[in-house]
């Protein structure tokens, strides 16, 4: 992965905000800076980066990412300010391969946390799983059109971040690679 950014994470904890349904109701004024949100986690969190890798997203939101005043990190083409892109080499990198069809920007969101330097990540709303006619997301009125296969398929290439230093925050998330704690935990201060 190749990603050139004017900041780094060295030696700091990043918290990297998801969409799973966990965080229905959750306080956000809890989760503390520096924070990375993924797709419309955005919407309810105050980060500073964003993660969103798919085009229909960049489309649908095309208004607010014009007036986002923050770092937008992304493989999609834009020509907007504080844009950064993503360039994968997936013939010779098979971390940049496992990106590649990993597909999801909750999974690139990690990887650009420790390909910035962090020493520790907190995931919130990494649920990593979906039942049929039940919600997969704490936004309202959305339902994923994505398969429980799918999520278990997906899941596995987070078996790549194992080894690095993450806390998952949630006991029911379907991830199985990483440390998991309660939401109503000081997950912050949790030891590895």
């Amino acid at each position: 992965m190749f990603l050139e950014l004017p900041i780094s994470f060295k030696g700091q904890t990043i918290t990297i905000v998801g969409g799973g349904v966990s965080l229905k109701g959750f306080d956000f004024s809890r989760v503390k800076p520096p924070v990375m949100a993924v797709n419309d986690s955005v919407f309810y969190v105050d980060a500073k980066y964003l993660v969103a890798i798919d085009a229909s997203w960049h489309k649908k939101h095309g208004e607010f990412l014009d007036n986002y005043d923050g770092y937008l990190i992304t493989y999609i083409k834009t020509e907007r300010k504080d844009a950064f892109m993503i360039k994968l080499d997936i013939r010779n990198s098979w971390h940049d391969y496992t990106l590649k069809s990993a597909s999801l920007s909750g999974f690139t969101a990690l990887a650009v946390a420790f390909h910035m330097g962090a020493e520790k990540v907190i995931l919130l709303g990494y649920d990593g799983g979906f039942e049929v006619g039940q919600s997969s997301n704490f936004y309202p009125n959305r339902c994923a059109n994505i398969a429980t296969k799918t999520y278990e398929r997906k899941n596995m290439h987070y078996e790549y971040f194992s080894r690095y230093p993450i806390i998952n925050v949630g006991m029911d998330s379907k991830i199985p690679w990483f440390r998991k704690v309660p939401l109503d935990c000081d997950f912050y201060n949790v030891k590895l």
